[in-house]
């Protein structure tokens, strides 16, 4: 049900993503990315995790985009994103996750918070993927 993969360098996200009975992970140190200075992405397909309730990117130094299609992680609640400098923005279709209840970011650019947070009552730039999360903790 758990799965924490810390040093399991070049395990397939497309794999993963199969993975019927998965409720959680955490990828942490750089996982699934790769290591080398080309940085990288991660990709979470239509269909993906279909039974994934948490996950958490913990110090994904190399992740610079993330991209959530359409129809992946149909049960996520709870979204965890910590030290991922080089994380540019939240992914675009995160706005189709709707039993997402809980989105915790710490540890991050300004940039990227910047990009989600209301601005003197101003919705800023990427704003509408993540408003209709009722817990966004920074």
């Amino acid at each position: 049900d758990v799965m924490y993969l810390r040093s399991w360098k070049h395990a397939p996200m497309a794999t993963l993503e199969k993975l019927p009975n998965l409720h959680k992970l955490f990828l942490n140190d750089d996982v699934i990315i790769g290591g080398g200075g080309g940085g990288g992405g991660i990709v979470c397909s239509a269909m993906g995790f279909p039974q994934l309730k948490k996950l958490e990117l913990v110090d994904l130094s190399n992740l610079q985009k993330w991209r959530v299609d359409k129809g992946a992680m149909p049960k996520l609640s709870t979204l965890i994103i910590f030290s991922c400098a080089r994380l540019q923005r939240v992914p675009v279709r995160l706005k189709f996750i709707t039993t997402l209840q809980e989105l915790s970011i710490g540890n991050m650019p300004n940039e990227f918070t910047e990009r989600i947070r209301i601005v003197d009552g101003k919705e800023v730039e990427d704003f509408d993927r993540v408003q209709h999360i009722p817990s966004i903790v920074f």
